[in-house]
């Protein structure tokens, strides 16, 4: 009988475990995890944890669609689509390079694209907000 709740209680956590972020909260809080697991990464020496964080946010899908419904309808442009999916392009290519120089040893290198990477983060939010 525990076996059968067990798997029971298992099923919807298998299901969850592999489902993709679909709103802006549920795509930013998968950012601030690895962001600030990429931190932990560079604060405690573990590079593994640094890589598969630099990983997830390099890879992390987007949906800037979903963005725009969260700013104010009158910046709800072409143009501002656009400034949005670039500064995404800049994260997530920060984060790429993270990864790149981790996997070399080039932890020093890394910690620049870290800071580039949070620049990037933090002028989105300030646009987005309109800071």
């Amino acid at each position: 009988m525990k076996k059968v709740i067990f798997a029971l209680l298992l099923v919807p956590m298998i299901s969850f475990a592999g489902e993709q972020p679909n709103t802006l909260q549920q795509m930013m809080k998968s950012f601030e995890d690895a962001t600030v697991n990429i931190l932990r990464g560079f604060l405690y020496d573990r590079d593994q944890q640094i890589i598969e964080n630099a990983h997830i946010i390099a890879n992390h899908p987007s949906n800037p669609d979903e963005m725009l419904k969260y700013v104010r309808p009158e910046r709800r442009t072409a143009n501002f689509k656009r400034l949005l999916i670039n500064i995404d392009n800049i994260v997530k290519s920060n984060a790429k390079d993270i990864e790149i120089y981790m996997k070399q040893g080039k932890k020093n290198l890394a910690s620049e694209k870290f800071a580039n990477m949070l620049k990037g983060c933090n002028s989105c939010h300030a646009i987005f907000r309109g800071w």
